[in-house]
């Protein structure tokens, strides 16, 4: 089977594709609070903004951790999970991962920025702060499989940039563009806990998109936009979709 590797702060975790680490904990991100932003162009408050929930280097406060250097190989990995749409907002300053301007000899500084309604794995609780499992930024992509290692089958490694409403609702990035980055990390991401949703101990948990799964029975399901809990398990955030 094909290995991944996953950081732990200054420690790497092996695996397979086929299933997602024990011990860990789960959850899914929060959306931020809402705002009133007026859009520029039209001076109307506007309805959707971006979802973007900082992470930080060590489990204290809520800053921006450092920037993260996103290297050629791993934007050639972006390339191949993304169609060009979702490629270009990727690469794209000022929307929500990359904000600070680069040129073509420049290496992209990315932020350490997560969307609400992303699913993701911890492996330390410290300081009411959760520590994700991410990839490190300069790994060597060839480990990766772009059938295997990508949002769809691997949710708590990889996320899909998303905006909000006032009600919470999740949506697509400008009106249903699909944008899928892998978690990277120059040290370590970490979360404080009033941004998250920690699912219970107990299941099996499997993911595939945005559907999760005790083993192999359905906890909860979204098929052709209509989302379905199985059994009395639950979260209230809405989750980013296919």
């Amino acid at each position: 089977m094909m290995q991944i590797i996953f950081r732990e702060g200054s420690r790497s975790w092996s695996g397979t594709e086929s299933r997602t680490p024990a011990g860990r904990r789960f959850g899914i991100v929060k959306h931020p609070g809402w705002q009133v932003i007026t859009n520029p162009v039209t001076g109307q408050p506007m309805r959707v903004l971006p979802s973007a929930q900082q992470m930080q280097d060590r489990p204290i406060g809520d800053d921006k951790g450092a920037q993260i250097p996103v290297l050629p190989h791993m934007w050639e990995y972006i390339r191949k999970i993304n169609d060009q749409r979702g490629y270009d907002y990727a690469r794209s300053v000022g929307m929500l991962w990359i904000n600070s301007k680069y040129s073509d000899t420049e290496t992209p500084m990315a932020t350490t920025t997560i969307s609400g309604g992303n699913y993701f794995a911890g492996d330390v609780i410290e300081n009411n702060h959760i520590r994700l499992l991410s990839f490190p930024y300069d790994i060597d992509t060839s480990l990766f499989s772009p059938q295997y290692h990508n949002w769809q089958q691997m949710p708590w490694m990889f996320w899909k940039c998303s905006g909000y409403d006032e009600a919470g609702n999740t949506y697509k990035v400008l009106d249903g563009v699909d944008c899928y980055l892998p978690r990277i990390a120059r040290t370590e991401l970490w979360l404080p806990l009033d941004k998250v949703q920690l699912f219970p101990v107990g299941p099996d948990y499997r993911f595939f998109g945005s559907n999760v799964y005790d083993g192999d029975s359905p906890l909860f399901t979204i098929t052709n936009g209509v989302k379905k809990f199985h059994t009395d398990w639950r979260f209230t955030v809405n989750p980013v979709f296919k």
